[in-house]
């Protein structure tokens, strides 16, 4: 794989049972993009559930 392999960046963590949803998902957007910039253990885990909830489309506030 090629760098720069940063959680949240270009590597994101799904959940694919009962159905595919980012980890974070059952956050509001507004929380997870909180967490998402957060300086948390696991902030990175929510980055991928705000691209979700944007559509897939990776908006100006996102924090990469």
């Amino acid at each position: 794989m090629q760098k720069p392999n940063v959680i949240g960046r270009d590597n994101f963590f799904a959940r694919f049972y009962p159905k595919f949803e980012f980890v974070g998902n059952e956050q509001t957007r507004e929380r997870a993009l909180e967490l998402c910039k957060g300086e948390t253990r696991n902030h990175q885990m929510y980055c991928g559930s705000v691209i979700q909830k944007d559509g897939w489309e990776i908006k100006k506030d996102y924090p990469w």
